[in-house]
């Protein structure tokens, strides 16, 4: 049994067609000749096209609870492609992420020197130290969890997905919790 269509790609497809007919509207009406067919078409296309606005009209109920961006609307309203929005939000969460990695990198080194140094030091507590860095590298990973799933949800990952990276999340945090549950 198939699923319904998502209303959102049912919405992009609709505005398609109607920016064809805007498109061909605009084509009749500059080779406008004044005759009987002429007419007919450009009537006929008339037509088409709010009947297109009609139908979009209609089915916009069914969008009301999807979350759009209020700076995607800033950039529709500045008459800026919403793709241009998206591509610079990629970009900067990529850099972000760059960032972010080459911090916890840095603090992991860091961490890895001060173990070093406590355990030539101190070489009794070398298991307190081994214990202490084992759930860093564990919350690490769910850190890294919890990057991914924001970026999906901001990359526009459909709801199937993003509960795939909930629950992988979950199951990890979870997992960490029995093996180390004074975390």
């Amino acid at each position: 049994m198939s699923q319904p269509p998502n209303p959102l790609t049912q919405t992009t497809t609709s505005l398609s067609y109607l920016i064809e007919s805007f498109i061909e509207l605009g084509i009749l009406t500059h080779d406008f000749e004044g005759t009987d067919n002429s007419r007919d078409g450009l009537t006929f296309k008339l037509n088409e096209t709010i009947s297109q606005l009609d139908q979009i009209r209609s089915s916009s109920k069914q969008l009301q609870n999807v979350p759009i961006p209020l700076d995607v609307l800033r950039y529709i309203e500045d008459g800026r492609n919403p793709d241009v929005y998206t591509r610079e939000f990629v970009e900067a969460t990529k850099r972000s992420n760059q960032y972010l990695k080459g911090k916890m990198e840095g603090f992991g080194l860091l961490r890895d020197v001060l173990a070093q140094k406590i355990e030539a030091e101190f070489p009794e507590l070398k298991e307190v130290v081994e214990d202490i860095k084992k759930p860093l590298l564990m919350s690490s990973t769910l850190a890294l969890l919890a990057v991914c799933a924001a970026s999906a949800q901001a990359a526009g990952c459909v709801d199937s997905e993003r509960q795939q990276i909930n629950d992988n999340m979950l199951e990890a945090a979870t997992n960490l919790k029995r093996h180390k549950p004074w975390l």
